[in-house]
């Protein structure tokens, strides 16, 4: 233990090193090459001393000092150079940085039609070139990060001092953190590694001497597990998302009691009368809503938010978060953005919140996201949102024309920031290979009815994709080589025909393949252009890039606000990263798409227990519960309530509680600080007799 102890100082000695002069993508290159000294000593603690609590300690101690390490240090960056302590020089290298990343986005996601009279090869030189273009300008971006890793000390992660007693020091009383860690198995004695395995630390507020290691077994049944037990509310074709149906789900289903058996029960027995749970997860256990998975069998509470508060943590290390010194901020009491007008074509070039707007809501789904993200459909319900919240904060909301990008990339930090909109996160895989065989199978002449079937996949990928096939074989089977070569004309005279908007083409970075969408989002994504210094679409990365440093809540009521790229040891690369590294204290999120009108109902119960003193993570539970247990005859009794009756089209006795499943109330999550946010509401309960 003492052995691999030291070869992990070393190691943290190197890391500092290279994360004070490298890019985040060489550093999160040089943590997925060489985890083996960690992973090592995981395996040894776990397997040998998991009954000694010094080396159960001492492994704790080892992760919190690298688990979601790049995102720490690229917060740190952020409110370094937000503070104002450094010169003008620093100041200039970051916003020259801030340009390059304006560029690479405007690259990305530049429309290159292929032109009439031009010839296959002439359009593939074109795209060969918008290829280097774009790799050119990562090179400077990387270059700019060195200079300013260079520049900040706080890049160098001085983290000898973060360590469990530092951790249970800063933990509120009756609290206690889950830090979970998937790791690869080594085998000692054969002297190679074997399985994925998930580990949970659990330390208690207080008494960093009880760290408690739990065994949940081999990764890969539990991430199965995981994605069964989400389909109930997700569709079958999009398993990040898609919304499901209330109807499917069922909590005493197989994959609930295997998830209570391997998951539940050991935090149960480890966490005992522990009232709050601040969770930590890793890998695919970020995709879990932990408050409503099962208790113990045949419990009368069926869910474990039922009896604990739960909130969640990228790392144990955001404990401490609440330490970072801070300038004086001018901090705008709050920005409401909703229901935006994603069909706005720039008529205004100053938009101002809109007094009136739109009132008849369809009975739609704020979550029936695209298939393909060739546009967006209204945000149905979003609008009453905005009005609700803006009257409970005595903020106007930005609405419709007026829900524009430059309300959070311009001006003063808002202190409570909203917004309801369409989000969506992107799979980094799409199945090109599986078009380009059915290309192979098809009869000739049936090409075209293949491109109609497959539209999600008609973009510069496939193309891409059938040339580097058709090059790959050519010395082994020259006719296949030759019949996708043929392809290649018939593929670029569709795309001619049927541009790909700029949400369909591929992103490489997942910073860019999560994101909200704002007024213009429709004519952005066409390729038209938008007033200056407005963007239809927010990017993951656009959010990093803000100053959110005197945010206390961001709420995010967008479908699939939670999701993104899924990196062990690292997080969610998408929203979840954004929202950390730009500041935001508390992060309210949900993990799949949400129906509408149930969704600004729970959202107005949670302000409204804010403003009841509650803490952040108490007022969501509270905010669930009221939905769950609504009666519909109390809902009859309500403007908004009749419509969330409509939308879900049952016919409901009085004392029926229509939002009962989980699928209603259960996605929303909550990362961050948990304490009390007083927000001062507005004439709470008149405003209730208007709905």
């Amino acid at each position: 233990s003492e052995q691999f102890q030291a070869s992990l100082e070393s190691e943290q000695q190197r890391l500092r090193y290279i994360f004070s002069t490298s890019s985040d993508r060489e550093r999160r290159e040089y943590l997925q090459s060489n985890p083996e000294s960690y992973y090592a000593f995981l395996t040894l603690v776990w397997q040998h001393l998991a009954d000694d609590p010094q080396a159960v300690g001492a492994a704790l101690d080892a992760l919190l000092r690298r688990k979601a390490l790049t995102t720490a240090a690229l917060a740190a960056q952020s409110a370094a150079i937000y503070s104002g302590r450094y010169p003008e020089a620093v100041q200039s290298l970051f916003r020259n940085w801030q340009q390059c990343q304006e560029e690479i986005r405007d690259k990305l996601f530049e429309v290159i039609p292929s032109l009439p009279d031009e010839s296959s090869q002439q359009y593939g030189q074109r795209l060969k070139q918008h290829r280097e273009d774009v790799s050119q300008l990562y090179k400077t971006a990387e270059t700019l990060e060195k200079e300013l890793a260079q520049e900040i000390p706080e890049l160098q992660l001085n983290q000898d001092d973060l360590n469990r007693q530092l951790i249970a020091a800063q933990l509120p009383d009756g609290s206690a953190l889950v830090e979970f860690v998937r790791f690869t198995r080594y085998d000692f004695r054969a002297s190679k590694w074997q399985e994925e395995r998930y580990l949970a630390f659990v330390v208690m507020a207080h008494q960093p001497e009880r760290v408690r290691l739990l065994d949940l077994g081999e990764a890969e049944p539990l991430d199965t597990l995981i994605q069964q037990f989400r389909r109930r509310f997700v569709g079958p074709g999009d398993h990040f998302g898609m919304t499901g149906s209330a109807s499917d789900i069922d909590s005493s289903g197989a994959d609930s009691q295997r998830l209570q058996q391997i998951l539940c029960q050991p935090l149960l027995n480890a966490l005992g009368d522990v009232s709050h749970w601040f969770l930590a997860p890793d890998s695919t256990l970020n995709l879990l809503p932990f408050q409503i998975l099962p208790q113990f069998p045949h419990c009368p509470s069926p869910y474990l938010g039922d009896t604990y508060s739960i909130s969640y943590l990228s790392a144990g290390r955001d404990l401490l978060r609440r330490d970072i010194s801070e300038r004086p901020l001018t901090v705008r009491p709050a920005t409401i953005l909703a229901d935006p007008d994603y069909n706005w074509d720039g008529e205004k070039s100053h938009p101002v919140p809109t007094p009136e707007a739109n009132s008849d809501i369809a009975t739609a789904d704020l979550g029936a996201t695209l298939t393909r993200l060739s546009g967006f459909g209204r945000a149905v319900g979003t609008e009453r949102f905005g009005r609700r919240v803006g009257e409970l904060l005595n903020t106007q909301p930005y609405l419709d024309k007026a829900a524009v990008s430059s309300h959070l990339t311009d001006g003063d930090c808002p202190r409570i920031l909203a917004v309801a909109t369409h989000g969506f996160a992107r799979s980094a895989q799409k199945p090109y290979l599986q078009l380009v065989f059915a290309l192979l199978a098809a009869e000739t002449g049936q090409e075209t009815k293949l491109f109609e079937e497959h539209p999600a996949l008609m973009n510069r990928g496939l193309l891409d994709t059938v040339q580097q096939v058709a090059q790959d074989v050519e010395s082994e089977n020259p006719r296949v080589s030759q019949r996708l070569r043929d392809v290649v004309p018939q593929i670029e005279a569709y795309l001619r025909n049927h541009p790909p908007s700029r949400l369909d083409e591929d992103a490489d970075d997942a910073m860019y393949r999560s994101g909200i969408a704002l007024a213009g989002a429709n004519i952005w994504n066409q390729g038209l252009p938008l007033p200056e210094g407005l963007k239809g679409v927010l990017f993951a990365q656009d959010v990093a890039a803000l100053d959110l440093w005197g945010n206390e809540l961001s709420a995010l009521i967008a479908c699939q606000s939670g999701l993104g790229e899924i990196a062990s040891g690292e997080g969610v690369f998408g929203l979840r990263r954004a929202f950390v590294v730009a500041g935001s204290k508390t992060l309210l999120m949900s993990l799949w798409s949400v129906p509408a009108r149930a969704t600004v109902y729970l959202m107005e119960r949670f302000f409204h227990h804010l403003n009841e003193g509650l803490g952040r993570a108490k007022a969501l539970s509270c905010a669930q519960f009221d939905v769950r247990t609504v009666k519909a005859g109390e809902l009859r009794q309500l403007l908004l309530g009749r419509e969330i009756l409509q939308e879900l089209k049952g016919d409901y006795k009085d004392e029926d509680c229509p939002l009962l499943s989980p699928y209603f109330w259960g996605a929303w999550v909550l990362q961050g600080d948990i304490s009390p946010l007083a927000v001062d509401l507005a004439d709470t309960e008149s405003a209730y007799d208007k709905l």
